[in-house]
């Protein structure tokens, strides 16, 4: 919960200084595909990374940004 609270924030955060998300949906995707395959990681308490890149994409889209 607090990740995604984080994340949201972050969104909003850059929403308002003008700059794109889309750097953190792409941040998300790179680690996402980092953590392909593996058993454990230090993220494992976090919600999946592909989650929380679609979570910014789908607010992105829902906001009409590109």
């Amino acid at each position: 919960r607090q990740e995604s609270e984080a994340d949201d924030y972050s969104y909003d955060l850059l929403r308002q200084r003008g700059i794109s998300p889309a750097g953190l949906a792409t941040s998300f995707e790179k680690l996402a595909k980092l953590e392909e395959g593996r058993q454990s990681s230090m993220f494992d308490d976090h919600p999946a990374s592909a989650e929380r890149a679609q979570h910014i994409r789908d607010r992105m889209s829902a906001d009409g940004v590109k």
